[in-house]
Protein backbone atom coordinates (compact mmCIF):
# COMPACT_ATOMS: atom_id res chain seq x y z
CA UNK A 1 0.00 0.00 0.00
CA UNK A 2 1.19 3.51 -0.80
CA UNK A 3 2.35 5.10 2.42
CA UNK A 4 0.59 8.23 3.61
CA UNK A 5 3.58 10.60 3.76
CA UNK A 6 3.51 14.26 4.72
CA UNK A 7 4.80 15.29 1.29
CA UNK A 8 2.04 13.26 -0.36
CA UNK A 9 -0.59 14.97 1.81
CA UNK A 10 0.82 18.40 0.96
CA UNK A 11 0.75 17.61 -2.78
CA UNK A 12 -2.86 16.44 -2.55
CA UNK A 13 -3.87 19.60 -0.72
CA UNK A 14 -2.12 21.72 -3.36
CA UNK A 15 -4.09 19.96 -6.08
CA UNK A 16 -7.36 20.53 -4.23
CA UNK A 17 -6.58 24.23 -3.85
CA UNK A 18 -5.80 24.17 -7.57
CA UNK A 19 -9.42 23.20 -8.23
CA UNK A 20 -10.40 26.71 -7.16
CA UNK A 21 -8.50 28.06 -10.18
CA UNK A 22 -11.12 26.49 -12.45
CA UNK A 23 -13.68 28.88 -10.97
CA UNK A 24 -14.13 32.55 -11.79
CA UNK A 25 -12.21 34.72 -9.34
CA UNK A 26 -15.39 36.03 -7.73
CA UNK A 27 -16.75 32.48 -7.32
CA UNK A 28 -13.50 31.24 -5.78
CA UNK A 29 -13.32 34.21 -3.37
CA UNK A 30 -16.94 33.83 -2.27
CA UNK A 31 -16.53 30.08 -1.73
CA UNK A 32 -13.26 30.45 0.19
CA UNK A 33 -14.73 33.24 2.34
CA UNK A 34 -17.85 31.21 3.11
CA UNK A 35 -15.81 28.15 4.10
CA UNK A 36 -13.47 30.26 6.24
CA UNK A 37 -16.38 32.01 7.97
CA UNK A 38 -18.01 28.66 8.74
CA UNK A 39 -14.73 27.22 10.01
CA UNK A 40 -14.19 30.11 12.43
CA UNK A 41 -17.75 30.49 13.73
CA UNK A 42 -19.72 27.22 13.71
CA UNK A 43 -19.02 24.25 15.93
CA UNK A 44 -21.16 21.53 17.44
CA UNK A 45 -19.97 20.09 20.74
CA UNK A 46 -19.87 16.35 19.95
CA UNK A 47 -16.31 16.42 18.64
CA UNK A 48 -15.19 18.16 21.85
CA UNK A 49 -15.94 14.98 23.79
CA UNK A 50 -13.92 12.79 21.44
CA UNK A 51 -11.15 15.39 21.32
CA UNK A 52 -10.82 15.41 25.10
CA UNK A 53 -10.64 11.63 25.08
CA UNK A 54 -7.68 12.08 22.73
CA UNK A 55 -5.99 13.75 25.69
CA UNK A 56 -7.15 10.95 27.98
CA UNK A 57 -5.41 8.54 25.60
CA UNK A 58 -2.05 10.19 26.29
CA UNK A 59 -2.72 10.32 30.03
CA UNK A 60 -3.44 6.60 30.02
CA UNK A 61 -0.41 5.84 27.85
CA UNK A 62 2.11 7.78 29.95
CA UNK A 63 0.60 6.48 33.18
CA UNK A 64 1.33 2.99 31.86
CA UNK A 65 -2.40 2.16 31.95
CA UNK A 66 -3.40 2.16 28.29
CA UNK A 67 -5.67 -0.85 28.92
CA UNK A 68 -7.46 1.29 31.50
CA UNK A 69 -8.31 3.92 28.90
CA UNK A 70 -12.07 3.24 29.04
CA UNK A 71 -12.09 3.37 32.86
CA UNK A 72 -10.22 6.68 32.72
CA UNK A 73 -12.69 8.01 30.16
CA UNK A 74 -15.66 7.07 32.34
CA UNK A 75 -14.13 8.65 35.42
CA UNK A 76 -12.98 11.82 33.61
CA UNK A 77 -16.41 13.44 33.79
CA UNK A 78 -16.23 14.49 30.12
CA UNK A 79 -19.38 12.55 29.21
CA UNK A 80 -21.50 10.21 31.35
CA UNK A 81 -21.45 7.42 28.75
CA UNK A 82 -17.66 7.45 28.49
CA UNK A 83 -15.69 6.62 25.32
CA UNK A 84 -18.21 4.90 23.04
CA UNK A 85 -15.96 4.05 20.06
CA UNK A 86 -13.17 1.55 19.52
CA UNK A 87 -9.66 2.54 20.53
CA UNK A 88 -8.64 3.25 16.91
CA UNK A 89 -10.74 6.43 16.94
CA UNK A 90 -8.98 7.72 20.04
CA UNK A 91 -5.54 6.86 18.68
CA UNK A 92 -6.23 9.11 15.66
CA UNK A 93 -7.53 11.89 17.88
CA UNK A 94 -4.69 11.34 20.33
CA UNK A 95 -2.08 11.84 17.60
CA UNK A 96 -3.80 15.02 16.42
CA UNK A 97 -4.28 16.33 19.97
CA UNK A 98 -0.68 15.72 21.06
CA UNK A 99 0.27 19.44 20.72
CA UNK A 100 -2.75 20.41 22.86
CA UNK A 101 -1.85 17.75 25.43
CA UNK A 102 1.70 19.12 25.64
CA UNK A 103 0.49 22.73 25.91
CA UNK A 104 -2.01 21.68 28.57
CA UNK A 105 0.66 19.95 30.67
CA UNK A 106 3.34 22.61 30.14
CA UNK A 107 1.34 25.85 30.13
CA UNK A 108 -2.10 24.89 31.39
CA UNK A 109 -3.79 25.65 28.05
CA UNK A 110 -7.40 24.52 28.20
CA UNK A 111 -8.61 21.94 25.71
CA UNK A 112 -11.81 24.02 25.48
CA UNK A 113 -10.10 27.30 24.56
CA UNK A 114 -11.00 28.79 21.19
CA UNK A 115 -7.55 28.05 19.76
CA UNK A 116 -7.65 24.43 20.92
CA UNK A 117 -11.13 23.94 19.49
CA UNK A 118 -10.13 25.45 16.15
CA UNK A 119 -7.18 23.07 16.06
CA UNK A 120 -9.55 20.19 16.79
CA UNK A 121 -11.98 21.30 14.06
CA UNK A 122 -9.08 21.50 11.61
CA UNK A 123 -8.82 17.69 11.74
CA UNK A 124 -12.14 16.95 9.95
CA UNK A 125 -11.50 19.90 7.59
CA UNK A 126 -8.15 18.36 6.62
CA UNK A 127 -9.83 15.02 5.92
CA UNK A 128 -12.54 16.82 3.95
CA UNK A 129 -9.90 18.26 1.62
CA UNK A 130 -8.18 14.88 1.29
CA UNK A 131 -11.51 13.22 0.52
CA UNK A 132 -12.12 15.88 -2.14
CA UNK A 133 -8.85 14.83 -3.78
CA UNK A 134 -9.66 11.12 -3.61
CA UNK A 135 -13.14 11.71 -5.04
CA UNK A 136 -11.76 13.69 -7.98
CA UNK A 137 -9.12 11.01 -8.62
CA UNK A 138 -11.79 8.32 -8.55
CA UNK A 139 -13.84 10.23 -11.13
CA UNK A 140 -10.94 10.14 -13.58
CA UNK A 141 -10.47 6.40 -13.05
CA UNK A 142 -14.18 5.92 -13.75
CA UNK A 143 -13.72 7.42 -17.21
CA UNK A 144 -15.06 10.87 -16.45
CA UNK A 145 -13.12 13.36 -18.58
CA UNK A 146 -9.99 14.92 -17.06
CA UNK A 147 -11.42 18.37 -17.81
CA UNK A 148 -14.26 17.60 -15.39
CA UNK A 149 -12.03 16.30 -12.60
CA UNK A 150 -11.77 19.65 -10.81
CA UNK A 151 -15.52 20.14 -11.25
CA UNK A 152 -16.15 16.86 -9.45
CA UNK A 153 -13.91 17.99 -6.59
CA UNK A 154 -15.59 21.39 -6.25
CA UNK A 155 -19.01 19.76 -6.60
CA UNK A 156 -18.22 17.50 -3.65
CA UNK A 157 -16.71 20.32 -1.59
CA UNK A 158 -19.75 22.59 -2.05
CA UNK A 159 -22.31 19.84 -1.54
CA UNK A 160 -24.62 20.75 1.34
CA UNK A 161 -24.36 17.19 2.67
CA UNK A 162 -20.59 17.73 2.80
CA UNK A 163 -20.49 21.34 3.96
CA UNK A 164 -22.93 21.03 6.87
CA UNK A 165 -21.51 17.88 8.56
CA UNK A 166 -17.93 19.20 8.44
CA UNK A 167 -17.90 23.01 8.31
CA UNK A 168 -20.93 23.56 10.56
CA UNK A 169 -21.34 20.47 12.73
CA UNK A 170 -17.58 19.67 12.82
CA UNK A 171 -18.20 15.93 12.78
CA UNK A 172 -15.47 13.40 12.12
CA UNK A 173 -17.38 10.89 9.98
CA UNK A 174 -15.36 12.41 7.16
CA UNK A 175 -12.33 10.50 8.54
CA UNK A 176 -13.73 7.00 7.86
CA UNK A 177 -15.21 8.41 4.64
CA UNK A 178 -11.74 9.40 3.47
CA UNK A 179 -10.34 5.93 4.05
CA UNK A 180 -13.39 4.36 2.39
CA UNK A 181 -13.01 6.46 -0.78
CA UNK A 182 -9.28 5.74 -0.71
CA UNK A 183 -10.13 2.03 -0.49
CA UNK A 184 -12.46 2.27 -3.49
CA UNK A 185 -9.67 3.94 -5.45
CA UNK A 186 -7.53 0.91 -4.59
CA UNK A 187 -10.43 -1.38 -5.61
CA UNK A 188 -10.50 0.25 -9.04
CA UNK A 189 -6.70 -0.07 -9.26
CA UNK A 190 -6.98 -3.80 -8.37
CA UNK A 191 -4.73 -3.15 -5.36
CA UNK A 192 -6.22 -5.59 -2.85
CA UNK A 193 -3.69 -4.86 -0.11
CA UNK A 194 -4.48 -1.15 -0.10
CA UNK A 195 -8.18 -1.90 -0.41
CA UNK A 196 -8.35 -4.04 2.73
CA UNK A 197 -5.99 -1.91 4.83
CA UNK A 198 -7.85 1.32 4.00
CA UNK A 199 -11.19 -0.25 4.86
CA UNK A 200 -9.71 -1.69 8.05
CA UNK A 201 -8.58 1.78 9.16
CA UNK A 202 -11.96 3.22 8.21
CA UNK A 203 -13.84 0.68 10.30
CA UNK A 204 -11.79 1.35 13.42
CA UNK A 205 -13.26 4.86 13.42
CA UNK A 206 -16.84 4.04 12.38
CA UNK A 207 -17.91 0.43 11.62
CA UNK A 208 -20.66 1.80 9.36
CA UNK A 209 -18.35 1.53 6.37
CA UNK A 210 -18.73 -2.25 6.48
CA UNK A 211 -21.94 -1.63 4.49
CA UNK A 212 -19.87 -0.55 1.48
CA UNK A 213 -17.13 -3.13 2.05
CA UNK A 214 -19.65 -5.96 1.91
CA UNK A 215 -21.27 -4.92 -1.38
CA UNK A 216 -17.86 -4.53 -3.07
CA UNK A 217 -16.76 -7.96 -1.87
CA UNK A 218 -19.88 -9.83 -3.03
CA UNK A 219 -19.79 -8.07 -6.40
CA UNK A 220 -16.54 -9.83 -7.27
CA UNK A 221 -16.64 -12.89 -5.00
CA UNK A 222 -19.46 -15.47 -4.99
CA UNK A 223 -17.97 -18.14 -2.73
CA UNK A 224 -19.49 -17.73 0.74
CA UNK A 225 -16.37 -18.88 2.61
CA UNK A 226 -14.18 -16.46 0.65
CA UNK A 227 -16.67 -13.65 1.28
CA UNK A 228 -16.35 -14.24 5.03
CA UNK A 229 -12.55 -14.33 4.78
CA UNK A 230 -12.52 -11.10 2.77
CA UNK A 231 -14.79 -9.43 5.33
CA UNK A 232 -12.37 -10.42 8.09
CA UNK A 233 -9.46 -9.04 6.06
CA UNK A 234 -11.29 -5.73 5.65
CA UNK A 235 -12.15 -5.44 9.33
CA UNK A 236 -9.10 -7.00 10.99
CA UNK A 237 -8.07 -3.83 12.82
CA UNK A 238 -11.52 -3.42 14.33
CA UNK A 239 -11.46 -7.08 15.37
CA UNK A 240 -8.08 -6.58 17.05
CA UNK A 241 -9.31 -3.44 18.86
CA UNK A 242 -12.36 -5.26 20.16
CA UNK A 243 -10.32 -8.33 21.15
CA UNK A 244 -7.82 -6.27 23.17
CA UNK A 245 -10.60 -4.68 25.24
CA UNK A 246 -13.13 -7.53 25.09
CA UNK A 247 -12.73 -8.37 28.80
CA UNK A 248 -12.74 -4.72 29.88
CA UNK A 249 -15.94 -3.94 31.78
CA UNK A 250 -15.74 -0.19 31.15
CA UNK A 251 -15.38 -0.83 27.41
CA UNK A 252 -18.37 -3.16 27.35
CA UNK A 253 -20.44 -0.70 29.38
CA UNK A 254 -19.62 2.30 27.19
CA UNK A 255 -19.74 0.73 23.74
CA UNK A 256 -22.58 -1.74 24.21
CA UNK A 257 -24.73 0.90 25.88
CA UNK A 258 -24.19 3.28 22.98
CA UNK A 259 -25.03 0.54 20.45
CA UNK A 260 -28.19 -0.53 22.29
CA UNK A 261 -29.33 3.08 22.45
CA UNK A 262 -28.85 3.84 18.74
CA UNK A 263 -29.47 0.52 17.00
CA UNK A 264 -33.32 0.54 17.18
CA UNK A 265 -33.56 3.88 15.38
CA UNK A 266 -32.09 2.29 12.25
CA UNK A 267 -35.34 0.37 11.79
CA UNK A 268 -37.81 3.20 12.48
CA UNK A 269 -38.81 3.60 8.82
CA UNK A 270 -41.01 0.59 8.16
CA UNK A 271 -44.02 -0.68 6.24
CA UNK A 272 -46.90 -2.46 7.95
CA UNK A 273 -47.14 -6.12 6.90
CA UNK A 274 -50.39 -6.91 8.73
CA UNK A 275 -50.09 -9.85 11.08
CA UNK A 276 -46.44 -10.21 10.22
CA UNK A 277 -45.72 -6.88 11.87
CA UNK A 278 -43.56 -4.08 10.47
CA UNK A 279 -40.82 -4.60 7.89
CA UNK A 280 -37.81 -2.26 8.01
CA UNK A 281 -37.42 -0.30 4.77
CA UNK A 282 -33.70 0.01 5.50
CA UNK A 283 -33.26 -3.76 5.69
CA UNK A 284 -35.45 -4.34 2.62
CA UNK A 285 -33.47 -1.83 0.55
CA UNK A 286 -30.11 -3.06 1.80
CA UNK A 287 -30.87 -6.73 1.13
CA UNK A 288 -32.13 -5.91 -2.38
CA UNK A 289 -28.91 -4.04 -3.22
CA UNK A 290 -26.79 -6.86 -1.79
CA UNK A 291 -28.66 -9.63 -3.60
CA UNK A 292 -28.55 -7.84 -6.95
CA UNK A 293 -24.79 -7.34 -6.48
CA UNK A 294 -24.31 -10.97 -5.50
CA UNK A 295 -26.14 -12.25 -8.57
CA UNK A 296 -24.28 -9.81 -10.84
CA UNK A 297 -21.37 -11.61 -12.51
CA UNK A 298 -20.34 -8.76 -14.79
CA UNK A 299 -17.23 -8.08 -12.68
CA UNK A 300 -15.94 -11.59 -13.32
CA UNK A 301 -16.82 -11.31 -17.00
CA UNK A 302 -15.01 -7.97 -17.30
CA UNK A 303 -11.85 -9.40 -15.77
CA UNK A 304 -11.88 -12.18 -18.34
CA UNK A 305 -12.38 -9.72 -21.21
CA UNK A 306 -9.57 -7.42 -20.12
CA UNK A 307 -10.75 -4.44 -22.21
CA UNK A 308 -10.23 -1.02 -20.61
CA UNK A 309 -13.74 0.12 -21.49
CA UNK A 310 -15.21 -2.98 -19.89
CA UNK A 311 -13.15 -2.41 -16.76
CA UNK A 312 -14.42 1.17 -16.58
CA UNK A 313 -18.00 0.02 -17.03
CA UNK A 314 -17.74 -2.54 -14.24
CA UNK A 315 -16.02 -0.02 -11.95
CA UNK A 316 -18.88 2.36 -12.61
CA UNK A 317 -21.32 -0.39 -11.75
CA UNK A 318 -19.47 -1.00 -8.48
CA UNK A 319 -19.78 2.70 -7.72
CA UNK A 320 -23.52 2.51 -8.40
CA UNK A 321 -23.87 -0.32 -5.88
CA UNK A 322 -21.98 1.68 -3.24
CA UNK A 323 -24.21 4.67 -3.97
CA UNK A 324 -27.24 2.40 -3.63
CA UNK A 325 -26.11 1.23 -0.20
CA UNK A 326 -25.62 4.76 1.14
CA UNK A 327 -28.78 6.08 -0.53
CA UNK A 328 -30.81 3.39 1.24
CA UNK A 329 -28.99 4.13 4.49
CA UNK A 330 -29.60 7.89 4.40
CA UNK A 331 -33.20 7.57 3.19
CA UNK A 332 -34.45 4.78 5.46
CA UNK A 333 -32.09 4.30 8.43
CA UNK A 334 -33.03 7.44 10.40
CA UNK A 335 -29.58 8.84 9.63
CA UNK A 336 -28.24 11.64 11.82
CA UNK A 337 -27.36 15.02 10.35
CA UNK A 338 -23.71 14.02 10.00
CA UNK A 339 -24.13 10.49 8.62
CA UNK A 340 -25.42 12.00 5.39
CA UNK A 341 -21.82 12.70 4.39
CA UNK A 342 -21.28 9.00 3.63
CA UNK A 343 -23.44 9.43 0.54
CA UNK A 344 -21.91 12.73 -0.62
CA UNK A 345 -18.99 11.65 -2.85
CA UNK A 346 -21.00 8.87 -4.48
CA UNK A 347 -24.03 10.95 -5.40
CA UNK A 348 -21.71 13.51 -7.02
CA UNK A 349 -19.86 10.79 -8.93
CA UNK A 350 -23.01 9.09 -10.24
CA UNK A 351 -24.26 12.49 -11.43
CA UNK A 352 -21.11 12.95 -13.49
CA UNK A 353 -21.61 9.46 -14.91
CA UNK A 354 -24.79 10.65 -16.64
CA UNK A 355 -23.10 12.18 -19.69
CA UNK A 356 -25.38 14.45 -21.69
CA UNK A 357 -27.93 14.43 -18.86
CA UNK A 358 -25.40 16.00 -16.48
CA UNK A 359 -26.98 19.45 -16.32
CA UNK A 360 -30.43 18.06 -15.53
CA UNK A 361 -29.15 15.50 -13.03
CA UNK A 362 -27.06 18.10 -11.19
CA UNK A 363 -30.15 20.26 -10.82
CA UNK A 364 -32.10 17.31 -9.41
CA UNK A 365 -29.18 16.56 -7.09
CA UNK A 366 -29.21 20.15 -5.79
CA UNK A 367 -32.95 19.90 -5.08
CA UNK A 368 -32.31 16.60 -3.28
CA UNK A 369 -29.58 18.20 -1.13
CA UNK A 370 -31.80 21.16 -0.23
CA UNK A 371 -34.70 18.89 0.72
CA UNK A 372 -32.46 16.70 2.86
CA UNK A 373 -30.91 19.76 4.51
CA UNK A 374 -34.33 21.13 5.45
CA UNK A 375 -35.28 17.76 6.95
CA UNK A 376 -32.07 17.59 8.95
CA UNK A 377 -32.42 21.15 10.26
CA UNK A 378 -35.99 20.42 11.38
CA UNK A 379 -35.00 17.12 13.01
CA UNK A 380 -31.78 18.36 14.64
CA UNK A 381 -32.63 21.99 15.36
CA UNK A 382 -30.35 22.13 18.43
CA UNK A 383 -27.37 21.37 16.19
CA UNK A 384 -27.99 24.27 13.82
CA UNK A 385 -28.88 27.15 16.08
CA UNK A 386 -28.30 28.83 19.43
CA UNK A 387 -25.37 28.65 21.79
CA UNK A 388 -24.75 24.96 21.05
CA UNK A 389 -23.52 25.92 17.57
CA UNK A 390 -22.15 29.45 17.88
CA UNK A 391 -21.05 29.66 21.51
CA UNK A 392 -17.62 28.01 21.18
CA UNK A 393 -15.45 29.80 18.60
CA UNK A 394 -14.92 33.46 17.66
CA UNK A 395 -18.62 34.35 18.04
CA UNK A 396 -18.55 33.12 21.62
CA UNK A 397 -18.81 36.62 23.04
CA UNK A 398 -22.01 37.31 21.11
CA UNK A 399 -23.86 34.23 22.33
CA UNK A 400 -24.60 35.24 25.90
CA UNK A 401 -28.27 35.47 25.08
CA UNK A 402 -28.34 32.90 22.29
CA UNK A 403 -31.57 30.98 22.13
CA UNK A 404 -32.56 27.40 21.50
CA UNK A 405 -32.65 26.05 17.97
CA UNK A 406 -36.45 25.91 17.86
CA UNK A 407 -36.86 29.66 18.35
CA UNK A 408 -38.12 31.71 15.43
CA UNK A 409 -34.95 33.79 15.24
CA UNK A 410 -32.72 30.83 14.37
CA UNK A 411 -32.41 28.98 11.07
CA UNK A 412 -34.32 25.99 12.41
CA UNK A 413 -36.99 28.22 13.92
CA UNK A 414 -37.35 30.14 10.66
CA UNK A 415 -37.85 26.93 8.70
CA UNK A 416 -40.37 25.72 11.26
CA UNK A 417 -42.33 28.93 10.76
CA UNK A 418 -42.17 28.79 6.95
CA UNK A 419 -43.21 25.13 6.89
CA UNK A 420 -46.02 25.52 9.41
CA UNK A 421 -44.15 23.85 12.27
CA UNK A 422 -43.02 20.95 10.12
CA UNK A 423 -46.40 20.05 8.63
CA UNK A 424 -44.85 20.06 5.16
CA UNK A 425 -41.96 17.83 6.25
CA UNK A 426 -43.54 14.64 4.79
CA UNK A 427 -43.85 16.35 1.39
CA UNK A 428 -40.23 17.49 1.56
CA UNK A 429 -39.16 13.98 2.53
CA UNK A 430 -41.03 12.68 -0.52
CA UNK A 431 -39.16 15.14 -2.74
CA UNK A 432 -35.86 14.00 -1.25
CA UNK A 433 -36.51 10.28 -1.78
CA UNK A 434 -37.92 10.81 -5.29
CA UNK A 435 -34.92 12.89 -6.41
CA UNK A 436 -32.51 10.38 -4.91
CA UNK A 437 -34.21 7.51 -6.72
CA UNK A 438 -34.31 9.47 -9.99
CA UNK A 439 -30.55 10.12 -9.83
CA UNK A 440 -29.82 6.42 -9.29
CA UNK A 441 -32.15 5.30 -12.09
CA UNK A 442 -30.77 7.85 -14.57
CA UNK A 443 -27.19 6.87 -13.77
CA UNK A 444 -28.02 3.17 -14.12
CA UNK A 445 -29.70 3.69 -17.50
CA UNK A 446 -26.81 5.80 -18.79
CA UNK A 447 -24.26 3.15 -17.87
CA UNK A 448 -26.46 0.23 -18.97
CA UNK A 449 -27.43 1.35 -22.45
CA UNK A 450 -24.44 3.49 -23.41
CA UNK A 451 -21.39 1.81 -21.93
CA UNK A 452 -18.96 3.79 -24.06
CA UNK A 453 -20.80 7.06 -24.57
CA UNK A 454 -19.95 8.58 -21.21
CA UNK A 455 -16.40 7.28 -20.98
CA UNK A 456 -14.98 9.97 -23.26
CA UNK A 457 -17.21 13.00 -23.71
CA UNK A 458 -16.64 15.16 -26.76
CA UNK A 459 -14.85 18.48 -26.18
CA UNK A 460 -18.04 20.46 -26.83
CA UNK A 461 -19.89 18.34 -24.28
CA UNK A 462 -17.14 18.94 -21.73
CA UNK A 463 -17.43 22.71 -22.16
CA UNK A 464 -21.20 22.53 -21.74
CA UNK A 465 -20.84 20.25 -18.71
CA UNK A 466 -18.41 22.68 -17.07
CA UNK A 467 -20.77 25.60 -17.69
CA UNK A 468 -23.81 23.88 -16.20
CA UNK A 469 -21.84 22.66 -13.21
CA UNK A 470 -20.49 26.17 -12.57
CA UNK A 471 -24.03 27.48 -12.24
CA UNK A 472 -24.92 24.64 -9.89
CA UNK A 473 -21.85 25.44 -7.78
CA UNK A 474 -22.83 29.12 -7.74
CA UNK A 475 -26.26 28.17 -6.47
CA UNK A 476 -24.70 26.13 -3.65
CA UNK A 477 -22.29 28.96 -2.78
CA UNK A 478 -25.29 31.28 -2.56
CA UNK A 479 -27.07 28.85 -0.22
CA UNK A 480 -23.98 28.62 1.99
CA UNK A 481 -23.82 32.43 2.12
CA UNK A 482 -27.51 32.60 3.02
CA UNK A 483 -26.75 30.21 5.86
CA UNK A 484 -24.00 32.51 7.11
CA UNK A 485 -26.15 35.63 6.81
CA UNK A 486 -28.98 33.90 8.69
CA UNK A 487 -26.46 33.02 11.40
CA UNK A 488 -25.36 36.62 11.83
CA UNK A 489 -28.96 37.81 11.76
CA UNK A 490 -29.95 35.35 14.49
CA UNK A 491 -27.04 36.40 16.68
CA UNK A 492 -27.83 40.09 16.16
CA UNK A 493 -31.47 39.60 17.15
CA UNK A 494 -30.68 37.47 20.20
CA UNK A 495 -27.96 39.86 21.38
CA UNK A 496 -30.18 42.92 21.36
Amino acid sequence: MQRIKLSSIVNKLKEVFGYFKTLKVIDAVLLAAALLFSFLTMYYADITVTGQYGLTFWDSLFDGKILSFYENALSSGVAPEGAVYDIGTYIIFGIWQLPIWILNKALGVSALSVGALLWLKLLPVLFLLLTTYETAELSFKLGISDTLKAQVGIGFLTSLITYLPVMVVAQYDVIPLYFMVRAINAYVDRDDKSFYISFAISMTVKPLTILALFVLIILREKNVVRIVVDLIKGSFLMIICKAVYSMNEAYKLSCSGFLQKNMPSLFDASVNMGRLGNASLFIIGLIVVYLVAYFDESYLDALKEGAVAEHISIDRKALLYVFGVWAVFVAFASATCYWTIYMAPFVILVCFMCGRYLDKVLLVETIMECALTVLMVLSFSWVYGGDMTYGYLILKGFCGKAIAGEDGKTIAGLLNWILSAGELAPAICGVFVACLAAIGIRAYLCNKNRVLEDINLQVSDNVQAVKCNIWTIRLKIAIIWMWGIATLGALYLTGR
